[in-house]
């Protein structure tokens, strides 16, 4: 039992290390390291913050991905909390992370703290590559609680 819950550390540690690289990739600007986190294919997901920010495939969301690393350079990500499960068998992973950075929505950047990343990724060739992954930003502020808020009342 003690050796399974060292290889499942071990195994932990190297999908905690694409993650390392995804995020120290993007605050470098470092294209190669960024795309090697991901498997490229056409079965592939990636969900943005903004409503129509969803890529199906890898070269889709690779297009949108170039176009932000030309213009977002320079910003810190900070990550504050990363948890990883696997399954019995070691070979799929689900992760999420809290992180603080500054986005990019509708050509406005913003400094957000707690930015959630959320994925799955497999072992593919005996490499972990994320196939699906998720971003989304809390709602904070009061000013966007009350629109919540009246929005909602709105609706009923």
């Amino acid at each position: 039992m003690k050796e399974m819950n060292s290889n499942s550390q071990e195994i932990k540690l190297q999908i905690k290390s694409v993650l390392n690289t995804l995020l120290k990739a993007q605050e470098d600007g470092n294209w190669e390291a960024f795309k090697s986190c991901f498997y490229k294919s056409e079965n592939v997901t990636h969900i943005g913050t903004d409503m129509d920010e969803i890529w199906i495939g890898w070269e889709a969301f690779e297009s949108w991905m170039k176009h932000i690393f030309k213009i977002r350079q320079g910003l810190q990500i900070f990550e504050s909390s990363t948890r990883i499960e696997t399954d019995k068998n070691n070979t799929t992973a689900w992760y999420y992370q809290l992180i603080d950075t500054c986005i990019e929505t509708k050509s406005e950047t913003t400094r957000i703290e707690g930015f959630r990343h959320t994925g799955v990724m497999l072992l593919i060739n005996d490499k972990w590559q994320i196939v699906q992954s998720h971003i989304s930003a809390p709602i904070t502020e009061q000013n966007n609680l009350s629109e919540l808020n009246i929005e909602m009342a709105h609706n009923q």
